[in-house]
């Protein structure tokens, strides 16, 4: 768990839930908000199973041009 959470305690630690809760398009994947100091938000999905086609296809983000996409852990942003 502690390993679990040094890569993904941001989504955890001082976040709420976000306006979806949970996902409308794909099960297991669960919502979290968290607003920093300089008023930017994020969202975070957390997944509780990776999709075994290796995909994944989020429901309830709505997504714009300016939108930047991260894994936690991953060194550079996803499409």
């Amino acid at each position: 768990m502690g390993v679990w959470l040094r890569v993904n305690g941001e989504a955890i630690y001082h976040s709420k839930p976000w306006l979806h809760q949970n996902d409308t398009e794909v099960s297991d994947v669960w919502y979290t908000k968290r607003t920093f100091e300089d008023g930017s938000d994020k969202v975070y999905a957390i997944l509780l199973d990776w999709p075994a086609t290796g995909t994944l296809v989020l429901g309830a983000p709505k997504f714009c041009t300016n939108t930047i996409v991260n894994l936690l852990g991953w060194p550079q942003p996803i499409t």
